[in-house]
């Protein structure tokens, strides 16, 4: 840090014009650390744009309890779609689902080079910590949505009126700012994967029916007043999809399976069934037998220990060293 602080002291001073400006903002980085002279200008541009690209999830909100609501955004302008997890507390699965997600996504941006992806991370951080269903307040949060049908009450689980959480309120501002096209609610279950659409997301359904051969069926909204599908088809008339994936006994090795269909799912579907996205040498190594990665043979009758389960994870903060570059130039 005192090399860096004496090379930002440096830039401030002298000034000087170099082909910074056509640099990458890793190199720039990498130049100031090495006490290369750089003008200010080129050191803060490259400074922002390594704190985008490190911490790509912004906050939209907050929860009841202060937790952050992360999002992130990829993609270029286009047909804009959202992907949401984790209004059920108790659903951490989904949540990590969502996270692989992004990553895939962020390595291959060719997968949405023509549209845009806004991916909610968790919308029930709160009741996700606790593994709950209901948030911090004992609200429901998939029931506390607004919407232009009836909302029975169900007991105090829907709340008092539409949109009394800060949950809540945090989804539907970011949703009605985002404008998307489709709205893909994404869970996990140990009942039959489906695929559950509304009219206007009824081909992407479709198509999805077709490469991977999964149940689809019409949406019922009148079976789910108040919730983020009754809120995007009667409120924001965009497409809904409501996507139910059976988790099996490991989360990683249902994300393999329905990897495919996910991603199919955001990006509106493809005339041919994708390639599989290659695997690392760490992925494959996982997934083979423990038999053939361990040099200790492995006998029939010895127990296996069931693969955990999932945990809930909060974002990390932004690299430390970001933030006191950021200081410093400031």
């Amino acid at each position: 840090m005192v090399q860096q602080a004496t090379t930002i002291q440096s830039v401030k001073q002298k000034q000087i014009s170099t082909g910074a400006e056509r640099a990458r903002p890793a190199e720039i980085i990498d130049r100031a650390t090495q006490n290369e002279d750089l003008p200010p200008s080129s050191l803060v541009r490259a400074v922002s744009a390594i704190s985008e690209t490190t911490t790509d999830w912004t906050i939209a909100g907050k929860t009841t309890q202060g937790r952050p609501m992360h999002i992130r955004r990829l993609g270029n302008p286009g047909a804009r779609t959202v992907i949401v997890a984790g209004l059920d507390g108790a659903d951490r699965i989904a949540v990590r689902w969502i996270d692989e997600l992004a990553g895939q996504v962020a390595e291959r941006p060719i997968l949405i080079e023509t549209q845009e992806l806004l991916i909610f991370r968790a919308g029930n951080p709160d009741g996700l910590t606790k593994k709950v269903s209901e948030n911090s307040h004992g609200i429901l949060i998939n029931r506390n949505f607004p919407g232009r049908r009836d909302r029975p009450q169900l007991g105090n689980a829907s709340g008092s009126k539409p949109a009394t959480e800060a949950e809540t309120r945090t989804l539907v501002d970011t949703l009605k700012t985002f404008q998307p096209q489709c709205v893909i609610h994404l869970k996990s279950t140990s009942n039959r994967t489906t695929i559950s659409y509304n009219p206007a997301a009824k081909q992407r359904a479709k198509e999805l029916q077709r490469l991977y051969e999964v149940n689809i069926h019409p949406l019922d909204i009148h079976q789910v007043p108040g919730s983020l599908e009754d809120f995007a088809d009667g409120t924001l008339e965009t497409g809904v999809l409501s996507i139910q994936l059976n988790v099996g006994s490991d989360w990683k090795n249902s994300w393999s399976k329905y990897q495919p269909v996910i991603l199919a799912a955001v990006t509106g579907g493809t005339s041919a069934k994708p390639a599989p996205i290659p695997q690392s040498p760490e992925e494959v190594v996982r997934q083979l037998p423990a038999s053939a990665s361990s040099p200790i043979p492995v006998s029939a009758n010895t127990p296996r220990r069931s693969p955990p389960r999932s945990g809930y994870e909060a974002l990390p903060a932004p690299p430390k060293w970001i933030w006191r570059l950021r200081i410093q130039l400031d």
